[in-house]
């Protein structure tokens, strides 16, 4: 999906609208509804949401095409520990996670797919 964007084209701005709407969605659901995360103080939503995006929407497309041979054998099952490293490298990037476990790390990464889902979806 990366490599078929161009600059200014409708399909990019569709593309970006939705990560960054889906990174507001996430961080919101995992912080106040679900108490997954507690964020530190100071933390704010905005820049967080904008890291998320970035990370989601350009480092992991890229990660995904480097490990796709590995996610080939796996059968796709590769790709839930692919996510589960995009959020700990959000984690390590922005320093606001105050007590991510690997097993919170997991529900993270199926609320992030249940909400990127939901969006390509709806959009």
């Amino acid at each position: 999906m990366l490599l078929r964007l161009g600059l200014g084209s409708i399909d990019s701005m569709k593309y970006i609208f939705i990560h960054a709407v889906a990174a507001v969605i996430f961080l919101y659901l995992a912080t106040a509804v679900f108490g997954i995360v507690h964020l530190k103080e100071g933390a704010n939503i905005i820049f967080l949401a904008a890291v998320w995006a970035v990370l989601n929407g350009i480092i992991k497309p890229v990660l995904n095409l480097i490990t796709l041979p590995v996610r080939f054998i796996t059968l796709g099952l590769a790709s839930i520990l692919l996510n589960i490293v995009v959020i700990f490298l959000f984690a390590h990037f922005t320093g606001v996670f105050v007590d991510l476990t690997f097993l919170k790390a997991f529900v993270l990464a199926a609320l992030n797919a249940l909400v990127l889902g939901s969006l390509n979806i709806l959009l």
